[in-house]
């Protein structure tokens, strides 16, 4: 199951909004090997004057790992993420994003950097 919520938490320049997200899910481990999820975020509504309908913000994660995923009974997989909601029209927009993944091998130095670019269709 999966929860998500936000909230409006300030104003900036009166007309720009700072919102807050947080989402948490769990699974089986039978189903996927992420046991438990958790997520909090901060994005900036019109961020520039130019731009009124985008965003940006930072999330952060934590994913718990279960079954044979998990290397270590204290592994986790953090993960920052910065991104830009660059709307397009009223339903389409792209998301690019910079990822930091700290992965739960300690014997390993195998955190990432990692860019996707998202295409959000919003009908």
């Amino acid at each position: 199951w999966f929860m998500r919520g936000e909230h409006i938490v300030g104003h900036f320049k009166a007309d720009r909004e700072f919102v807050v997200s947080l989402q948490f899910s769990r699974a089986a481990n039978d189903v996927t090997p992420v046991r438990q999820h958790v997520a909090a975020g901060l994005r900036l509504q019109r961020p520039t004057r130019r731009r009124q309908h985008d965003a940006m913000g930072v999330r952060v994660s934590l994913a718990e790992l279960g079954g044979a995923a998990r290397p270590s009974p204290a592994a986790n997989e953090l993960d920052v993420e910065v991104f830009h909601y660059f709307w397009l029209t009223d339903w389409l927009a792209l998301q690019p994003d910079a990822q930091f993944v700290r992965l739960p091998d300690p014997e390993s130095s195998r955190n990432r950097l990692a860019f996707t670019l998202r295409l959000h269709l919003n009908r």
